[in-house]
């Protein structure tokens, strides 16, 4: 069975931060470097903004946005993490011309690396196991020890500390 070279991408908050920008830049620079060097496939980057309501009936929301976050949900649940706190989740409720709407609010992160094998999410940074936070330097870091084709990235790195504090789905 021939595996396919993973494909990479990057998500990037627009209107950020004075000092943010030239670390997204650096991010998509490593990137590029490893699309040459054949480590990835293929480099996507994608702009989105600070946040976002989801609901059923919030127009406002890009549909491509709210499926990305059911996806990366399903991610988190299937490898038992969080994408949290870099992905802030809270319950909202709205009123417009007199109707409540119930919703949950979506802080979104200034920078995301996404990996896939395929159509499949192999991995998201930043994420959080029970124990470390991962984050989009150690995505990097997986990629650039990737071995041979076909062998899957790891998800997680154990060069980083403990995570602390709490983030309920």
């Amino acid at each position: 069975m021939t595996a396919t070279v993973p494909r990479a991408v990057v998500r990037l908050r627009t209107l950020v931060p004075k000092g943010i920008s030239p670390v997204q830049s650096d991010v998509i620079d490593q990137l590029q470097e490893f699309k040459t060097e054949g480590i990835i496939a293929d480099l996507d980057i994608d702009t989105w903004g600070s946040s976002m309501g989801m609901s059923i009936s919030n127009d406002r929301d890009p549909t491509e946005t709210q499926k990305l976050l059911s996806e990366f949900e399903q991610w988190e649940e299937t490898h038992n993490c969080t994408l949290g706190p870099a992905f802030g989740r809270s319950d909202t409720k709205s009123s417009d011309d007199g109707n409540t709407e119930n919703g949950t609010y979506t802080t979104l992160p200034l920078l995301c690396l996404v990996i896939y094998n395929d159509t499949t999410t192999q991995a998201i940074y930043p994420h959080r196991t029970s124990e470390e936070v991962h984050t989009v330097h150690d995505g990097l870091a997986a990629l650039e020890a990737k071995k041979p084709a076909g062998e899957q990235i790891e998800v997680a790195s154990s060069e980083k500390p403990t995570a602390t504090g709490t983030y309920s789905h």
